[in-house]
């Protein structure tokens, strides 16, 4: 609270300021017992604005967070990345770029979860998650569903990207990992949307 009563402090001088500069006859108040605790009211209101102010802009998040983005990786869901990829398309194609889509599936899921139970296989989904963030950009990449990816990129330099992303895959979540399949779709060999 006293970091809160330090902003509203601040916003009061700000105000005061900005007045002054405005051309706006303002005289000093001399400190009285009344003056304080209308400084006090008007910092309560202000604290209390603030707080209302930041828990709408929290739940507004809480919300957009719960509707666009795959609750376990936190990487966007498959409406929201085809919604980011085709924007992106739409500027590399007007910048002559091309693009590549990639489909990602870590091979063996059902026996790695069999094998070290549930929450390991969610923590290699949320680790390999995090690789393709690395490597990617958390909004170029989705959780289409179980195991399976999809990425939207830049052609050019694809191949050294993989080969180091595919050296950090063999390495992540403390070694109990999976091999990953990719299918790679190039622009140039047909307008590929990303909504295909």
């Amino acid at each position: 609270e006293s970091t809160l009563v330090k902003i509203a402090d601040a916003l009061s001088v700000e105000v005061y300021q900005l007045f002054v500069s405005q051309g706006a006859d303002v005289v000093p108040i001399r400190e009285t017992d009344e003056t304080k605790a209308i400084r006090r009211q008007i910092q309560a209101r202000l604290v209390s604005d603030f707080r209302k102010s930041m828990n709408r802009m929290l739940e507004a998040r809480s919300l957009n967070r719960k509707i666009n983005y795959d609750y376990l990786t936190g990487l966007p869901n498959i409406s929201y990345f085809l919604e980011l990829a085709e924007i992106r398309r739409q500027k590399v194609l007007e910048d002559n770029g091309e693009l590549a889509m990639l489909f990602l599936d870590l091979n063996g899921m059902k026996s790695f979860n069999r094998k070290y139970g549930m929450a390991e296989g969610d923590n290699l989904l949320i680790a390999f998650s995090r690789a393709l963030i690395r490597y990617f950009s958390n909004e170029n990449c989705c959780r289409l569903g179980e195991d399976h990816f999809a990425v939207y990129t830049a052609a050019e330099g694809l191949d050294d990207h993989l080969e180091s992303f595919f050296a950090e895959c063999s390495s992540i979540n403390d070694g109990k990992n999976l091999p990953v399949h990719v299918g790679i779709y190039l622009n140039s060999m047909g307008q590929v949307s990303a909504g295909t």
